[in-house]
């Protein structure tokens, strides 16, 4: 599911800078939705370019770690690393 969702060619071609065809994934089309909506209304420093990567970096790499059992999924790991990512934009 981890590869599917995060490495599967069409969605490496919808990350990149250089793509525009970025609308074209649901999953992504939501998160970018959110991020901007999030970076409006909390006035953030960050764009919302570089906190899409911030957090989606986090995301790709913390469901690597659960895909290979290295870690056990934590709720409140994912809650608080996301709020610092948060705190850290402002």
């Amino acid at each position: 599911m981890a590869d599917f969702l995060f490495f599967n060619t069409e969605v490496l071609n919808a990350y990149s800078v250089y793509s525009s065809n970025k609308s074209s994934l649901s999953l992504l089309k939501l998160t970018l939705k959110l991020i901007d909506d999030l970076v409006s209304q909390e006035a953030l420093q960050e764009t919302s370019e570089t906190l899409f990567i911030q957090i989606w970096s986090f995301i790709q790499g913390y469901a690597i770690l659960i895909k290979n059992h290295v870690v056990v999924k934590d709720d409140s790991l994912i809650e608080h690393t996301l709020t610092e990512l948060i705190k850290g934009a402002k």
